[in-house]
């Protein structure tokens, strides 16, 4: 990059002729130029913004102060030229002291308030009626197109993520991770058995399990050739009572496999189970 990229340029008032902003530039010209573009205009609320509106659509001259040799060196030439202008008078747009931005800048308590009548102004125009107000805890809101506050907000987003279950036993709406209600589990406590198809110990009839499964059906098995075991209520409870392997029972029923154990599983229509 060229030596003369690196520079400390001022931006003057095309009617007072005034210095009134300093900065530098590690791109020529082309950083002082990003001041007047309508997007930096649009999107940035600085004082220096402020200024260039004011002008009613005229660009502020640019008048290069001083060269650097690189990034560090333009550091410490703009400190040195923003504290140069401020003691000889110049009506400087400039925040911070120079070198490092913005970033380190504070604004005073005057200014704070400043800031905050005018965005309470600008919302008060909007709202010709007075600032809107939280549909929950009724505090004043500083956007004009909420509803809620923050806090009501996270309050609202969590509520409307909770999903309703209904109980397996009394079909009573419940919102809490388990699968019954506070009566009924103290019941159902006290009460344990068997899934009618599965076996497994549960405090219903049905576990959950077989209750989310759409495909719990009666299976009868029966040998190579031909001779006939027996029917149960679902692949799980055969699976269990005879020690046989579900997952095999399962290939066996969709086709995937013929036999598994030399046994034949088939499904029972219902009509015939019935």
């Amino acid at each position: 990059m060229s030596i003369d990229n690196y520079i400390i340029y001022a931006l003057i008032d095309p009617h007072t002729n005034e210095v009134r902003y300093i900065g530098r530039s590690c791109s020529g010209l082309k950083r002082p130029r990003e001041h007047s573009c309508p997007k930096n205009l649009r999107t940035k609320r600085t004082h220096c913004v402020s200024w260039i509106k004011s002008l009613n659509g005229e660009k502020p001259k640019v008048d290069i102060l001083d060269i650097g040799l690189d990034s560090k060196h333009l550091d410490s030439l703009e400190q040195k030229w923003i504290s140069f202008g401020k003691s000889i008078g110049w009506n400087l747009t400039n925040h911070a002291a120079g070198g490092g931005g913005s970033k380190e800048y504070r604004h005073t308590a005057e200014a704070k308030a400043k800031i905050s009548a005018a965005n309470t102004k600008e919302l008060h125009s909007l709202w010709k009626g007075g600032l809107p107000r939280c549909v929950d805890c009724d505090s004043l809101l500083r956007c004009y197109n909420s509803l809620r506050c923050k806090s009501c907000a996270g309050k609202h987003r969590y509520k409307s993520k909770k999903k309703e279950y209904k109980c397996l036993d009394c079909s009573t709406m419940i919102t809490r991770g388990g699968v019954r209600c506070r009566k009924c589990s103290a019941i159902a406590r006290q009460k344990p058995h068997s899934c009618i198809y599965c076996g497994s110990r549960t405090y219903s009839t049905k576990c959950t399990t077989c209750i989310n499964c759409k495909n719990v059906k009666p299976i009868s098995v029966s040998t190579k050739a031909g001779h006939f075991i027996g029917t149960w209520k679902s692949a799980m409870s055969c699976s269990n009572e005879l020690q046989i392997s579900y997952d095999g029972i399962w290939k066996c029923l969709v086709g995937k496999r013929k036999t598994h154990k030399n046994l034949v599983f088939r499904y029972i229509p219902m009509e015939v189970s019935h």
